[in-house]
């Protein structure tokens, strides 16, 4: 009987042994894929916040053009004087025609 119990215990520490490679092998397989996880992560983060700043420099880019050609043009316009205008609408002889056309039109 000795020797069969001694037998049984042979192989279960052999088994428990073997359960032991087997827990070491998926600890370190779960710590190698976590290391790459966060490693590509990381990169990730990065090359994202490149692009980001790389964005917000072209943003500040285009609002300071739009702000020179604003100015430019801003200093560029005339004031204009639309009564001035509209006096010389009101003495053109077509424009005149157009207004008693207009009226007859509307008296019939």
């Amino acid at each position: 009987m000795h020797k069969i119990v001694n037998t049984i215990l042979r192989g279960l520490k052999a088994n428990e042994a073997a359960i032991g490679d087997v827990i070491e092998d998926y600890g370190e397989d779960g710590q190698r894929v976590v290391k790459r996880i966060a490693n590509k992560h990381r990169n990730e983060r990065l090359l994202i916040t490149q692009q980001q700043e790389k964005n917000r420099l072209n943003h500040v880019q285009t609002y300071r053009e739009a702000r020179l050609v604003v100015g430019t043009l801003l200093s560029k316009l005339e004031s204009v004087d639309v009564n001035k205008f509209m006096v010389h609408v009101g003495k053109d002889t077509t424009a005149n025609r157009l207004k008693q056309l207009q009226q007859t039109i509307t008296d019939a």
